[in-house]
């Protein structure tokens, strides 16, 4: 069987394509050292480069209780770009041989951190039941608080966050839908960013260059129109977006919240 291999690079590391003689592509990622802040794989990284790359996003103490977790499960473990509609996701050993975990580089500490331990939940409800069925269901709630309770007794978290985390645990559940989490985090984050889920009903806003319409919510989404093309969208409430309104001549300048 004769094969070829094409090496390309890529946003977040090497992407080799690999020819087979049955004419299927399979597409496989790998990393180098000097791409530590945009890539983790615990599978081909020294566990002492891990740990480093790991101090670059959660705060130091957490470490030791987030490693050996990771480390045990061969997790593969991606840091991403800022996404819209979700903080991070946990995809199950199905189309790949170990668990994957992706997390959006633009959170702060504290937020990668929960975001981080969220996503290993899953992963542990996986392992126990081999479903993805009522994600937020007791078993990971139960396992979700089960992991955040000894950093929280640790004090990894700073006071104001740890009793905004203990309320939150009293009925975890995605932590997009938590406005006091969400607001105590916030504090933490390099800039100040607003959300559409803090604007009010009915306001105009931009994102990804384009105008919307802010209309009712359903669930943690927003019902937007589009005022370019009058088509309805369904925006999650923790998308960053730009407040705006619109002048007499039809042009729209950014509206400031304090």
């Amino acid at each position: 069987m004769t094969k070829t291999n094409k090496k390309m690079p890529t946003r977040n590391g090497w992407l080799y394509k690999r020819k087979v003689a049955s004419h299927q592509t399979r597409q496989c990622e790998i990393t180098s050292a000097s791409l530590a802040r945009a890539f983790i794989n615990l599978r081909l990284r020294k566990a002492a480069d891990t740990k480093a790359a790991l101090s670059e996003y959660i705060p130091s103490g957490a470490i030791d209780f987030v490693f050996p977790f990771l480390d045990s499960n061969n997790v593969h473990l991606k840091v991403t770009r800022q996404r819209v509609t979700k903080y991070g996701d946990y995809r199950p050993p199905i189309e790949y041989p170990n668990h994957r975990i992706s997390i959006n580089g633009s959170l702060n500490p504290y937020s990668f951190l929960i975001t981080l331990t969220h996503e290993m939940a899953h992963l542990e409800v996986w392992k126990k039941s081999k479903s993805i069925r009522k994600p937020h269901g007791h078993l990971w709630k139960t396992t979700f608080s089960a992991m955040m309770m000894p950093m929280i007794e640790n004090d990894i978290f700073s006071p104001e966050l740890k009793q905004a985390l203990l309320s939150h645990l009293r009925n975890p559940r995605a932590s997009t839908g938590d406005k006091n989490l969400n607001m105590v985090l916030q504090c933490y984050d390099q800039k100040k960013s607003i959300l559409l889920q803090e604007i009010p009903e009915d306001s105009l806003f931009s994102l990804n260059g384009r105008i919307f319409k802010k209309n009712q919510k359903i669930r943690t989404n927003y019902h937007c129109l589009c005022l370019n093309n009058k088509k309805m969208y369904r925006v999650n409430g923790i998308a960053e977006v730009i407040p705006v309104r619109e002048t007499n001549n039809g042009t729209f300048i950014v509206v400031k919240y304090d």
